[in-house]
């Protein structure tokens, strides 16, 4: 319908930017990261709507900058997804968000940008959420992006996996669905012979690993995969508590696929 249009597809989940790319590289933009970046400014955005809360009010803060006056938002998503709440959770941002059409259990909104939104900077480093976590002695601060898994404290199954590792490990570990990097950063700590290696689908996820590495003074290899994809060494370890959900629903594709 609008074969000159300008578009861009900006996804922080790996397996979706991969196939945009693939299939569509000719006639869309696509970027995979945990801050979208361009050169562009937009008058039109489509936002499918997050599992998370926080995680709308992050993107929302995020394309701001990137948006022109009176800028159009969609949301679009499924009822049992929350995306009937886009009108509260958007109160602040949108001005007159309305449902315009709903199909296959599925509802739309849109909205426009409220001016003063748009000259807001945006800092990615204001969004990390951190805690404290401390596993045999071990003490561990976490740092968390929204809408990355157990975002807010330590995971019980991640916590039922450290209490159960060997009692001693060396060499290279692989981190299968890294999360923030809780899993690698009390390795790391416990087993300091150890080189880690940490992959996630999600850049967000990628992003928080990286700052929670940092924020324990350790290192490691951070790199976005679709199962083991990207994986091209071997390792002396694999840890991983792996997701079984994908959005809202459950979903066993990932384990099934390593």
């Amino acid at each position: 319908d609008n074969p000159h249009a300008n578009i861009s597809c900006y996804n922080t989940n790996f397996i979706d930017y991969s196939a945009i790319k693939n299939k569509y590289n000719n006639i869309i933009t696509p970027h995979f990261s945990s801050e979208y970046n361009s050169q562009l400014t937009h008058d039109l955005v489509i936002i499918n709507f997050p599992k998370s809360k926080d995680e709308l009010a992050f993107t929302l803060a995020m394309i701001a900058p990137y948006l022109l006056t009176d800028a159009k938002i969609f949301l679009v998503g499924e009822k049992k997804g929350g995306v009937q709440s886009s009108p509260k959770l958007s109160q602040h941002f949108l001005s007159s968000c309305q449902k315009i059409d709903a199909a296959r259990h599925c509802l739309l909104f849109a909205g426009i940008v409220t001016a003063d939104k748009l000259t807001k900077p945006f800092v990615i480093d204001e969004w990390f959420k951190t805690y404290q976590i401390k596993i045999a002695d071990i003490a561990l601060t976490i740092a968390s992006l929204p809408g990355v898994f157990s975002q807010k404290k330590l995971d019980v199954g991640s916590a039922l996996l450290l209490q159960h590792l060997p009692d001693a490990m060396q060499g290279k570990v692989l981190d299968f669905g890294c999360g923030a990097g809780v899993i690698s950063c009390f390795i790391g700590k416990k087993f300091p012979n150890t080189q880690l290696s940490l992959l996630d689908v999600s850049a967000l996820a990628l992003t928080s690993a990286e700052k929670t590495l940092a924020l324990n003074g350790l290192t490691g290899t951070v790199f976005a995969s679709n199962s083991l994809s990207s994986v091209t060494e071997k390792y002396q370890h694999v840890v991983s508590n792996p997701p079984f959900h994908q959005g809202t629903k459950t979903s066993y594709q990932a384990t099934e696929d390593f």
